[in-house]
C-alpha cells in the first residue's frame, strides 16, 4: 500500500498553516545528540569535499517544526538521509519480501510533507539512502556535485 499524494487541497491547507507558523525557536532537535552512521558518512564526504554545512536545519511548519539533516552553508540545499528500513526503501523491501509496514508508511507520508516543504521554501532537497551511501559513496559523491551544479548554473541565468 503506498502513501498518498498530497492533494492540491490538502497543499491549500499546508501553505496556511506554514503561513501561521510561529517563529520562535524549534523545541525537538538532534543538533546535539549523535548522529547515525550514515549521516555521519555523509558529513564526513562533505567535509572531505570542502563544501561548508550545517546540521539539523529547521523549517517552520504549522506551530512546529520540521527538521533536515544537513543544510549547505553555501547553497539553498537540504540533504536527508534515509534510512532503507525506516523509510521503506524498494530494494530492502524486495530483499526482505515482505510489505511496507504502518511505521514506514508513515515515514513515506512524512517525506511527502518534507519534500514540499523544502521545495516551498525555496530549498532543493537530496535524498540520500543508506544502502547508498554506505556501498556507492562515489555515486552520492556525483549527486551532491550535480545538485551543487544545477544551483550554480540557476544562480549564473538570474
Amino acid at each position: 500500500m503506498e502513501p498518498k499524494k498530497l492533494s492540491n487541497i490538502r497543499i491549500k491547507k499546508l501553505r496556511k498553516k506554514r503561513a501561521d507558523a510561529t517563529s520562535s525557536k524549534p523545541k525537538r532537535s538532534r543538533k546535539h545528540t549523535k548522529r547515525t552512521e550514515p549521516e555521519q558518512l555523509t558529513q564526513d564526504l562533505l567535509v572531505e569535499m570542502g563544501i561548508p554545512f550545517e546540521i539539523e536545519k529547521s523549517l517552520p511548519f504549522k506551530r512546529s517544526w520540521k527538521h533536515y539533516d544537513i543544510a549547505l552553508d553555501d547553497y539553498p540545499i537540504l540533504i536527508e538521509i534515509d534510512g532503507d528500513y525506516w523509510h521503506g526503501n524498494e530494494e530492502f523491501i524486495k530483499e526482505s519480501r515482505s510489505k511496507r509496514n504502518l511505521m514506514q508508511l508513515k515515514n513515506k507520508q512524512n517525506d511527502y510533507l518534507k519534500n514540499w516543504l523544502a521545495k516551498s521554501n525555496g530549498f532543493k532537497l537530496l535524498r540520500i539512502w543508506e544502502s547508498d551511501i554506505k556501498n556507492d559513496i562515489e555515486g552520492v559523491r556525483k549527486k551532491i556535485q550535480d545538485i551543487i551544479s544545477e544551483c550554480q548554473t540557476e544562480k549564473d541565468i538570474e
